[in-house]
């Protein structure tokens, strides 16, 4: 009997190897860091951009981007309401496409950049940026010769030249249609809130 307890006993304790440890937990890592947003250098275009590189920003500045790519730019205005700022870049040669222009313009809603405006003088220099623009891109997508308005819509991008006879200013402009779309719904609400509080106010006789 002490033998068959002998081997019993045997066999129970040869059955039961000692667990494994649990492997360690691995050291918690560090939150990865976010990288900075890369710069652009901001230069105003000597000849028209191909198309398809014209979708993709303006001067090497993509569409889109954050205001921190482009450090150089000066805010020139800000308006709350609309989550809209507009910049200049200092120093920077008013010429477009070769030829001298008044003002050109950068302009960011909710941070994102969307709008280009480039504005000159004169009939003969409209006369000049219509038929780049035209060699370049075709002829426009929608044009009112009466007026003197010009518009070509590319993918996600709209494309104007337009010129004023009253004033004897034009400009060129492009906008960058997913950020627009989004400024463009503000714009809507904000005026719907206007009209309401308009309404609502009590009128004084």
């Amino acid at each position: 009997m002490k033998l068959v307890a002998t081997v019993f006993l045997f066999f129970l304790l040869s059955g039961c190897a000692a667990v494994p440890p649990s492997a360690p937990k691995p050291a918690a890592q560090a939150p990865a860091q976010i990288a900075a947003p890369a710069k652009a250098t901001l230069t105003v275009p000597a000849t028209a951009p191909a198309a398809g590189n014209l979708a993709k920003g303006f001067g090497g500045l993509p569409w889109g981007s954050p205001i921190a790519m482009a450090p150089g730019l000066a805010l020139l205005e800000e308006t709350t309401t609309l989550n809209t700022k507009t910049f200049a870049m200092p120093g920077q040669p008013k010429i477009f496409l070769g030829r001298p222009v008044t003002k050109i313009l950068y302009e960011y809603f909710e941070g994102a950049f969307y709008h280009v405006w480039i504005e000159f003088n004169g009939a003969p220099a409209y006369e000049a940026f219509l038929a780049d623009l035209g060699a370049a891109y075709g002829p426009p997508s929608d044009a009112n010769p009466q007026k003197n308005y010009n518009a070509w819509f590319m993918d996600g991008l709209n494309l104007y030249c337009v010129f004023h006879n009253d004033d004897g200013t034009g400009d060129v402009s492009f906008w960058y249609q997913p950020v627009y779309a989004k400024k463009e719904a503000l714009v809507k609400k904000v005026k719907a809130e206007m009209r309401a509080a308009e309404e609502a106010a009590p009128t004084t006789e």
